[in-house]
């Protein structure tokens, strides 16, 4: 929530992007005075230790890239300094870049960004032992039966643990876009075809990144083998594998 003392400064500002630097964000000279930057629909946060400080305001910002490569784990909340400068409740696009941060992290940021449909993963930190505990905690559990996340794409190397995290995280989810993972790409197929059979299930669109033409008519046979699907459609278009089911 922004402080009441804050004094706002109305600036023309034409782009639709902007990127939160160390240079950006600190001024000294302007405790209370926010800069309005209402022409901004994406900020990205390349460091969260750059936002306190901040003197801008985004009030119409819908997408946030947030990113955070530091190795110290402190164990600290930016979610009330992020609400400083960006309405999180009116966010729908969520970019994650954080390689040392638990998830823990992540679903805090998604607790308070409850209008997000679209979630973008680039890189994500977690270790074998995060997997059952963090599934079983509250906040999980609260998040998976209110989140609106119906779009996730996943640019890291994933396992099949990862996939099968973020199909329990996100129920209503309809589309998926993943990479061609060197170990789990195969296994991560057959359970998404498992998934798409429950009836609960809201997942129609699956898209592989960066198929090769043997690799796409690996996945046609391992598809129709599998006979877990009657009715779907697959179309490859430069190096991306559909699946629509």
């Amino acid at each position: 929530m922004l402080n009441v003392r804050d004094k706002f400064y109305f600036y023309f500002f034409r782009r639709k992007c902007y990127t939160l630097t160390s240079q950006s964000s600190l001024d000294k000279d302007a405790c209370h005075e926010k800069i309005v930057l209402d022409s901004v629909h994406h900020v990205i946060i390349q460091d969260e230790k750059m936002i306190s400080n901040c003197s801008k305001y985004f009030p119409n910002t819908n997408e946030l890239t947030i990113s955070d490569q530091r190795t110290d784990r402190a164990r600290r909340s930016v979610i009330d300094n992020i609400d400083h400068i960006i309405p999180l409740a009116q966010l729908t696009k969520l970019t994650i870049d954080y390689s040392h941060r638990p998830f823990s992290k992540v679903l805090d940021l998604l607790y308070s960004t409850p209008n997000v449909h679209t979630l973008v993963f680039k890189r994500l930190s977690l270790v074998s032992t995060d997997y059952v505990p963090v599934q079983q905690s509250e906040k999980f559990r609260l998040l998976s039966n209110q989140n609106k996340i119906k779009q996730i794409a996943v640019l890291f190397e994933y396992s099949l643990r990862n996939i099968q995290l973020f199909i329990n995280l996100c129920p209503q989810l309809k589309q998926l876009s993943i990479g061609t993972s060197n170990n789990y790409l195969e296994s991560t197929v057959q359970f998404l075809l498992l998934e798409t059979n429950k009836p609960t299930c809201y997942l129609s669109s699956i898209c592989i990144v960066g198929i090769d033409t043997s690799l796409s008519e690996k996945l046609k046979t391992l598809i129709g083998s599998e006979k877990l699907l009657y009715d779907y459609s697959i179309k490859v278009i430069d190096r991306k594998f559909y699946l629509w089911c």
